[in-house]
């Protein structure tokens, strides 16, 4: 389609490359960095912890995220569902939320087989450590490559928050695995309402009419949200009302589509009301807020979703976002959503995207934590919610060249609307973009050593951010679960 090869204005660059699609309440006190000497940074850094698997990924046909063995990857028969529990969890407390979970784990085994695995104790998680440690410590050894069920499923649900299984862990997995989170703390009746509605959802006692609605802002006086709005959720949702595209994937159902952009928070409430406007797929475009670190409204509102009724410049109050909190008692039973904005997902401790020293990570909040407002939604019905951890940028939808590329939202979206399961959804479409962007990256770093002139500082920069957004992408819930309809 056009809007998928329109070039970004000039005037408009800036708002993309120098201030990302960012949160407007975010004061992290750091000194402005020039392009050169976060150059410097980036040329210094190590490659990417899995590079080989990125690199295979990126030259995969992407019909096969498991073995060639595997005939449907949509079938959990043949690509497993595993649990992962931190190693370091007290063993009443995981026993505790393992009976919590029991009606969904019953589920999943009963489904998976002898592809059922749980992940605990001394073969759980060990924090701090990386994707290759924990791989290569299971007994047996779970190799590097595309997903082996017998040694690992596709399919790997962790359990605990940022703290106990980092996001950078999640990422990593999530490469050649869909992966998602549940983090509920010590609440087990969240942990017990989310299996009960998942497995409802899946025994067709749910069942949602295919209706998708797109939320978009336009804050008066600001590009990003300008950018967001004109480039991202218009084109996708112009691409998605044609079932039969040359070059995407067929839409195998038919769906109502709702554009909604006055953007306003009442019509947001409204879309999760639970009541019949609650649609079976909801994307969002907006800010997500940002506070400072240990702001005593950074747990609890960081990435809500900032509304229309702001304008640029102007301060922000508490009835301009939509927060956790305005949800009420609603019933989201059999709801995916899918938001694009800052820390719509969660926050990491450390920033992922400026380095003012090539020794220091900058720390962004005491802890790292996952999203009030997607938490709650999952509390109170929502199956999956599809976010970004950090801030998101530009890049995730226009490229280092500057052109429109809203292929991994397209892609993720029509796998959705076919009743793919998330995580594979996202796995053409995100984790295919990452592979894409890291491989890039490396080539270039490798380039730049033979060539200082190969490629100049600020695309260098470009670059790195494009690659450091792609990775961020993530999903809250179970991976296996898909839209009930």
């Amino acid at each position: 389609m056009p809007e998928t090869e329109e070039k970004l204005p000039a005037d408009l660059l800036k708002e993309v490359y120098v201030n990302g699609i960012d949160g407007t309440t975010g004061d992290y006190s750091l000194p402005p960095m020039t392009s050169a000497a976060l150059a410097r940074v980036i040329k210094g850094e190590s490659a990417a912890e899995n590079l080989n698997e990125l690199q295979l990924k990126k030259n995969r046909p992407v019909d096969f995220p498991v073995s060639e063995a595997v005939q449907d990857p949509t079938d959990l028969a043949q690509t497993g569902w595993a649990v992962v529990f931190p190693a370091a969890m007290d063993e009443h407390r995981r026993e505790a939320i393992k009976e919590a979970l029991k009606p969904l784990l019953d589920h999943r085994q009963g489904r998976a087989g002898d592809l059922y695995r749980v992940f605990e104790g001394e073969a759980g998680y060990r924090a701090p450590e990386s994707k290759a440690d924990f791989c290569k410590r299971q007994s047996p050894e779970i190799r590097r490559g595309p997903a082996r069920p017998e040694q690992m499923p596709f399919y790997v649900l962790l359990v605990g928050n940022p703290e106990e299984i980092p996001f950078e862990f999640q990422f990593q997995l999530d490469v050649m695995r869909g992966v998602g989170r549940l983090d509920f703390g010590d609440d087990l009746e969240a942990y017990a309402r989310y299996a009960q509605n998942v497995v409802a959802a899946e025994s067709g006692a749910v069942q949602r009419p295919r209706k998708a609605a797109f939320f978009s802002v336009r804050n008066p006086g600001d590009d990003a949200t300008l950018i967001s709005d004109r480039f991202l959720t218009r084109p996708l949702f112009a691409n998605l009302q044609q079932p039969q595209l040359r070059g995407e994937i067929p839409l195998k159902f038919e769906w109502e589509l709702s554009l909604v952009p006055s953007g306003e928070k009442a019509e947001l409430a409204r879309l999760l009301s639970g009541q019949d406007q609650t649609p079976a797929l909801l994307f969002t475009a907006s800010h997500g807020m940002v506070f400072p670190s240990a702001h005593p409204q950074q747990c609890r509102e960081q990435g809500a979703l900032l509304c229309q009724r702001w304008t640029y410049g102007a301060p922000i109050l508490r009835d301009d976002y939509f927060a956790a909190e305005d949800l009420g008692d609603a019933n989201l039973l059999g709801l995916v959503a899918m938001f694009f904005a800052c820390f719509g997902l969660g926050t990491p401790q450390f920033d992922y995207f400026t380095h003012p020293r090539a020794t220091a990570r900058t720390p962004i909040a005491p802890h790292g934590f996952t999203g009030a407002l997607p938490n709650r939604m999952l509390r109170q019905g929502a199956l999956a919610v599809i976010g970004h951890v950090d801030r998101a940028w530009g890049h995730s939808f226009i490229s280092p060249g500057d052109n429109v590329e809203i292929e991994a939202f397209v892609t993720a979206l029509r796998k959705l609307f076919n009743g793919d399961p998330v995580g594979l959804a996202t796995d053409p479409s995100f984790n295919l973009k990452y592979a894409d962007m890291t491989t890039t990256l490396a080539e270039t770093l490798q380039e730049l050593q033979y060539d200082p002139a190969y490629i100049d500082d600020e695309e260098l920069v470009r670059l790195w951010t494009a690659n450091n957004d792609a990775r961020s992408y993530a999903v809250l819930g179970d991976p296996a679960v898909r839209i009930s309809f």
